[in-house]
């Protein structure tokens, strides 16, 4: 018994020894202690932030997948009395848009425009609005559907509308331009300031390869034109376009035919205008 509680007391005496002897050994044990418990806040903490972050992304798939079910239980439901109604108002002002395209009278437009309107698909375009309003009266119709079609109808509308200014601008006769579609008063004042200076274009053509009697006028001949060359056929058109120019009112020309015949002119008139200074 007593060499047993001896070597309790040895052994506790040892271990006192390892402790106290080296001086620094106790003392470097707290900080790996603290270090251990740092490292387990650590990882706690991103252990916290990870779920967080879990759960934000949880969350987020909830709600895209509501607004998804949402969305589907919306294109599924039958379109609105008032969807309908906004469909047919559009339908109506598509179909009068195109039927103006198809009733112009084409005979008056100017020389070398003609090919722009030669291959146009009038009667299929009738076609697809016979069968778009037929869709429209469809019981059954959906928002989804209501959707697809009213996008399809706008981009037509928007067709129509440029067809007109087309052949508006390149002479066609058209009966009454409706109203929304007139030019505006700063794009018609662009539109005379063009027509100036194309007469200025064409005035300086016929000093230029003009001949004269001696009384100081000039005039453009058959001699004239074969100087001209490649430029003749140029001249003989734009003479066409000026005097197709000085018939616009702002009450016979649409704004986007207006602009249309800026856009595709200024561009001309100016690279001939630089012919002619090179002359």
């Amino acid at each position: 018994m007593k060499k047993k509680l001896l070597g309790v007391l040895l052994a506790g005496a040892v271990t006192a020894s390892m402790l106290t002897a080296c001086g620094g050994k106790e003392t470097t044990a707290e900080p790996a202690a603290a270090t251990e418990q740092q490292t387990r806040q650590n990882e706690g903490a991103e252990e916290a932030d990870s779920a967080s972050q879990g759960t934000e992304e949880k969350k987020a798939e909830v709600v895209e997948e509501t607004e998804e079910v949402e969305e589907a239980a919306e294109s599924e439901a039958i379109a609105s009395a008032e969807t309908v109604t906004e469909l047919q108002n559009l339908h109506k002002k598509v179909v009068e848009l195109f039927n103006i395209i198809n009733d112009a009278d084409r005979s008056t437009v100017i020389t070398g425009f003609e090919a722009i309107f030669a291959e146009f698909p009038i009667e299929k375009a009738m076609d697809t609005f016979e069968e778009s309003g037929n869709v429209i009266q469809q019981e059954n119709l959906t928002e989804a559907e209501a959707k697809e079609l009213k996008e399809t109808l706008e981009a037509m509308a928007e067709s129509g509308d440029q067809i007109i200014g087309i052949l508006l601008a390149t002479g066609a006769t058209i009966e009454k331009v409706p109203d929304d579609l007139l030019v505006s008063e700063g794009t018609f004042d662009e539109l005379l300031e063009m027509r100036m200076d194309l007469g200025l274009l064409l005035d300086g053509i016929i000093i230029a390869y003009g001949e004269t009697d001696g009384s100081g006028d000039f005039e453009l001949t058959e001699k004239s034109y074969e100087k001209m060359g490649d430029l003749a056929t140029a001249d003989q058109t734009l003479r066409e376009v000026h005097e197709t120019l000085s018939r616009f009112t702002p009450e016979n020309i649409s704004e986007t035919g207006a602009v249309w015949m800026i856009e595709t002119l200024s561009p001309m008139i100016d690279e001939l205008n630089g012919l002619l200074d090179g002359e």
